[in-house]
């Protein structure tokens, strides 16, 4: 049975219904552009019933005094709860762009540029490698449990930073700007064997230009650098598997810190 909330309480669930919402079109596989729409509101629809009950049980759930009723009010509340979640989900967006980065570094060194395909999770151009990397860590995000951690940590914000209490602080601000250096931190922990190994081929292939002027390198370059990198892929995917959970995993840090500047009073 669908659990009752007084009139008074709608305002609220509504509140939370955006929260949700907001980081659920962010975070890997569910905002995936595979997932149709009307899935992604079901699921948001279905997870702010279940908050709400939530805090009813703990008493957490705010007094109708304590949100805004006026339309001005609603409407700055409103956007509080959509910034806050899309602060939320970016964090976690920042790691999957890293491990995407990382992918198509990989695929250039490669010379598969030539290759690129269109990722079905987000519309967009990439190469092979990245596009196998963004699924590698989806499917890693939803095998161990990385999911249950982040949906677990939208739940406990609603006990941080109340329904219609989100505000947009200077820290939040500042989190974001930190994340920049992100992306190059977790693609080069990813890349690193593709760039190291395929650089010094290079560089050997030039010294062998030099040293026979006669050979065509580009004609043994590229077979050359394309075997290289299967050769890598193949040997550095538990390296890839770590890297990759670990850079998911780390987008916890500030995914929490986003919550923790967003509370009144911080």
């Amino acid at each position: 049975m669908w659990p009752a909330f007084p009139p008074d309480q709608l305002v609220v669930f509504f509140l939370i219904f955006f929260r949700i919402l907001a980081v659920l079109m962010l975070l890997p596989v569910f905002s995936a552009r595979t997932v149709y729409d009307p899935a992604k509101l079901g699921l948001a629809f279905f997870m702010a019933i279940v908050t709400t009950s939530f805090l009813q049980g703990h008493d957490a759930m705010p007094l109708a005094n304590d949100v805004p009723m006026d339309f001005g009010g609603l409407v700055l509340a409103i956007a509080g709860e959509i910034f806050l979640g899309v602060t939320m989900g970016f964090v976690v967006t920042v790691a999957i762009d890293a491990i995407n980065y990382a992918g198509n570094v990989a695929g250039f060194e490669m010379g598969l540029t030539v290759a690129n395909a269109i990722d079905p999770s987000s519309g967009l151009q990439n190469s092979i490698i990245s596009n196998f990397y963004v699924m590698f860590a989806s499917m890693i995000f939803i095998v161990t449990g990385l999911y249950l951690k982040f949906v677990e940590g939208i739940v406990a914000s609603f006990l941080k930073v109340g329904p219609g209490q989100a505000i947009v602080s200077a820290g939040s601000l500042t989190t974001l700007t930190d994340l920049g250096g992100t992306i190059f931190v977790g693609a080069v922990s990813i890349g690193a064997p593709w760039i190291i190994v395929l650089l010094l081929a290079k560089v050997s292939l030039g010294l062998m230009a030099r040293t026979f002027p006669q050979m065509n390198v580009f004609f043994v370059g590229f077979p050359l650098t394309i075997g290289l990198g299967l050769v890598i892929f193949a040997v550095s995917l538990p390296f890839a598997y770590a890297a990759i959970y670990a850079t998911l995993e780390g987008s916890l840090t500030p995914f929490w810190t986003v919550i923790k500047a967003a509370a009144p009073g911080s």
